[in-house]
């Protein structure tokens, strides 16, 4: 009995940060964006990446 009480006292105590975490990583905010050259040397073309802070790259489009 007092272990099951000691567990749900810790899991109710964890609920409330993992949900802020939880909210955070659905909502990104701020994202840095800017175009990036090829890498190949025969063509010239240009892609528009983002970057989002806890989410990682995105790629937006290229252009010639």
């Amino acid at each position: 009995m007092v272990l099951t009480v000691t567990a749900m006292m810790l899991i109710g105590g964890a609920l409330p940060a993992l949900a802020q975490d939880m909210e955070d990583m659905e909502s990104p905010r701020d994202p840095q964006c800017g175009w990036y050259q090829n890498w190949n040397d025969r063509e010239e073309w240009w892609e528009y990446w983002c970057y989002w802070p806890r989410w990682g790259w995105e790629y937006v489009f290229w252009s010639y």
